[in-house]
């Protein structure tokens, strides 16, 4: 079942302190990076069975099991004499995230879990194996899982029964519902099915305490094997709550005599053998979904995933031939392997249920590899029907070439058919081209395709960006084009200009690149548009001319009385442009309209006296309050609106940077024209709420990765303060 994802953000690799870890080691109850989970693939499943955290098949109580331990400190089991002050290997200094992962992590990670170097190591003189024996036993009915922990590293049996009634640490971790145990104890090798001497399993002595949930568990746990492979093969599980512990996919094929043939061997192996057999191949199937939830994680490194190994890594605990037995597993295609899984899964079935043998279905691949096994651990581990099946480890054949024998089906000897063998033809393909052959070239262009289409992809994502410049490229340039045909416009009428007229104070719609400094002294400010001081316009100093004083007051009381966001209210442009004739241009909404057409006589003469400091310090004077700050509000809405649409069309990939720095901007603006006086009561606290509004806005715009929704609603947000900011000032103008 799934598990709702960890939080990694809060957590950090346990080998070299990197951030934000993907991968975990289950039975180690450590968080890894995707770093040093390429060493940890590479020391088998016997030492680190590694799981993805985001893509991996996760029960509830595993993925809790981890949480619990790495908060609790499992990482110092494993580095106890790197803590500790007083050991030698305090001297030798633990990977960071920056340095190599061949050698120096592999080398670290090596001495860490392969050799115990720095694990926690039990004291003799204090403590014998049957005092952690017992220690476990009492602690499993607690839930302190990281002492349980630290008792299995120590060595203690997770096995052991009490001599009195036969429980073992999993039936106290049952009887007293500690699930978090269970699983502890189940990873290191407990046995869910062992009795104790009143014929109970944990999974009765579960359900006589009423404990439902954990005895269901415990069922799932006995069949854990065999769910596993169904899992592999067609994606879903046995439902155990309903007596259903096998799900068996079918193929579909016709068998032949020698396929029949292999199947009886297989039905008539030991249970030892088979037993073996089922480890080996659960050990391939768990490396197989590694890989894929490896592949599945992006992005990765294609130049250490080279340093992974393609198959099982060798078990030093195991014979040689077993090893190179196991390996060869990796050689097989889905299909085949495919069909191994099934025929070992009708097996298991036939065998728990104690149904009668049957003629089944098997297919060439799967009785080549079962006469591998087969005969291959009956040498290693006791008698067989065929007097040549043990051989040495210099004497076994390759499995995927495996030629048919009239006498048996036992390996052959390589040092003494190395010709006959090769003038064979292959009875499956009919031709001298050995399946090995075959698989390897298979394997050769499997690995070619997926190199090319890693460089498609990157193609693919080179050619998206380079479309992505050449469009900002094309914005730009129609950008200076407007800005250089605004010019010419301006230019132009201020060469008409013969009869200057002086103004009384400088315009609201005036536009600088500072609120304070003059033209000469301003820094450019991302965002906003800079005019030249010749385009500045003022106010008319003649009390005569009813023109502008007619549309200064239609503006002032159109702006007091209407909405920004009402679509009813004026517009900038279709208030300030009445009775004009130029043209309006606005661009990214940070630029105000301008009127070019209203006394043109003027501008020459207005220019001269906008380059005065004095001049521009008057510019947010409070004489000229409140409609200076309608023209700001008006500039952050058209900054907010282009904002929007940038998030509408690009969605992740808008540069909401640049607009928050814009809208910052305005903000500044915007506060900076409200005379001191007015910073009172009402406009104190809207003013106040648009900042705390300008910095959600901004935290969600510098947020990797982007998140189109909440910098949406985080704009509205800034917008609707700053339409009541201006409600208020309105309010209070009018008393």
């Amino acid at each position: 079942m799934n598990y709702p994802e960890l939080d990694t953000s809060i957590f950090v690799c346990a080998d070299c302190g990197a951030s934000d870890p993907q991968w975990a080691s289950i039975n180690r109850g450590v968080l890894i990076c995707s770093e040093c989970c390429f060493v940890h693939r590479n020391l088998g499943r016997h030492i680190s069975q590694m799981r993805s955290l985001k893509k991996g098949i996760w029960n509830a109580n595993q993925l809790a099991l981890i949480d619990v331990l790495y908060k609790n400190g499992s990482n110092n089991i494993w580095e106890h004499t790197l803590l500790d002050p007083q050991s030698s290997n305090k001297i030798r200094k633990k990977p960071t995230s920056n340095d190599p992962v061949i050698p120096k992590k592999e080398a670290y990670i090596k001495a860490k879990y392969v050799e115990l170097a720095f694990a926690i190591r039990p004291n003799i003189d204090d403590l014998s194996l049957d005092d952690l024996n017992k220690q476990l036993w009492s602690c499993v009915r607690t839930s302190h899982v990281e002492t349980a922990l630290r008792l299995l590293a120590l060595g203690a049996d997770p096995n052991y029964a009490d001599p009195d009634k036969g429980n073992t640490p999993l039936h106290i971790a049952a009887k007293e519902n500690q699930g978090l145990q269970v699983e502890l104890l189940w990873i290191y090798g407990a046995d869910v099915a062992q009795q104790n001497l009143a014929g109970h399993t944990p999974s009765a002595i579960a359900k006589m305490e009423g404990h439902i949930a954990l005895s269901e568990r415990l069922v799932e746990l006995e069949f854990e094997v065999t769910d596993r492979l169904t899992m592999f093969l067609c994606g879903r599980k046995p439902d155990h709550t309903k007596n259903q512990h096998f799900l068996i996919p079918e193929l579909t094929g016709q068998a032949t005599d020698i396929v029949k043939r292999y199947r009886k061997q297989l039905q008539h192996t030991s249970n030892i053998l088979l037993e073996k057999l089922f480890q080996d191949v659960y050990d391939e199937v768990d490396r197989r979904e590694t890989e894929a939830e490896w592949q599945a994680s992006q992005p990765f490194h294609l130049g250490n995933y080279q340093h992974v190994a393609v198959f099982l890594p060798p078990n030093p605990n195991l014979p040689a031939t077993r090893n190179q037995l196991r390996q060869k597993l990796a050689k097989y295609g889905a299909r085949e392997f495919a069909m191994l899984l099934i025929d070992m899964l009708k097996e298991a079935k036939r065998r728990c249920m104690g149904l009668p043998l049957e003629a089944e279905k098997l297919e060439p691949p799967t009785q080549r590899l079962a006469e591998t096994y087969l005969s291959g651990m009956s040498g290693e581990n006791g008698p067989s029907t065929d007097p040549n099946s043990s051989r040495d480890y210099d004497e076994v054949a390759d499995v995927l070439g495996q030629r048919k024998s009239n006498e048996s089906f036992s390996f052959k000897r390589s040092s003494g058919n190395k010709s006959s063998a090769s003038d064979e033809q292959d009875p499956i393909l009919g031709n001298t081209v050995t399946l090995d052959d075959f698989l390897e070239l298979k394997e050769r262009v499997n690995e070619t395709n997926g190199k090319l289409n890693s460089l498609m992809q990157l193609n693919t994502e080179m050619l998206k960006e380079f479309k992505l410049v050449q469009r900002t490229l094309s914005n730009l340039q129609e950008d200076q084009s407007e800005l250089r045909r605004d010019l010419r416009t301006l230019q132009n009428d201020f060469s008409q200009t013969h009869h200057p007229i002086t103004r009384r104070n400088p315009s609201p719609l005036t536009i600088t690149s500072s609120a304070t400094l003059p033209p000469s002294q301003a820094a450019p400010v991302v965002g906003a548009m800079i005019m030249p001081s010749s385009a500045l316009l003022h106010r008319s100093a003649h009390s005569g001319d009813s023109t502008d004083a007619a549309n200064l007051h239609s503006v002032r009381f159109a702006r007091r009385h209407g909405s920004l966001t009402s679509p009813n209210g004026p517009t900038p442009g279709q208030t300030l442009s009445r009775g004009n004739s130029g043209p309006e241009r606005f661009r990214n909404g940070s630029a105000p309209p301008m009127d070019t057409g209203s006394s043109s006589s003027g501008l020459s003469q207005s220019t001269q006296m906008m380059s005065s400091s004095g001049i521009m310090n008057k510019l947010f004077d409070s004489e000229v309050f409140p409609d200076n700050l309608i023209l700001e509000i008006e500039l952050l809405t058209g900054a907010i609106k282009s904002l929007l649409t940038d998030l509408q069309q690009e969605g992740e990939k808008a540069n909401a940077v640049f607009h928050a720095d814009s809208i910052h901007h305005h903000i500044g603006r915007i506060l900076k024209v409200i005379p001191p006086s007015h910073r009172v009561g009402d406009v104190a606290d809207c003013m106040k709420e648009i900042n705390l509004s300008m910095a959600s806005l901004s935290g969600r715009c510098l947020a990797k990765p982007l998140d189109v929704d909440t910098t949406c609603h985080a704009a509205y947000d800034l917008a609707k303060a700053a339409k009541e900011l201006l409600v208020t000032v309105h309010r209070h103008q009018d008393i």
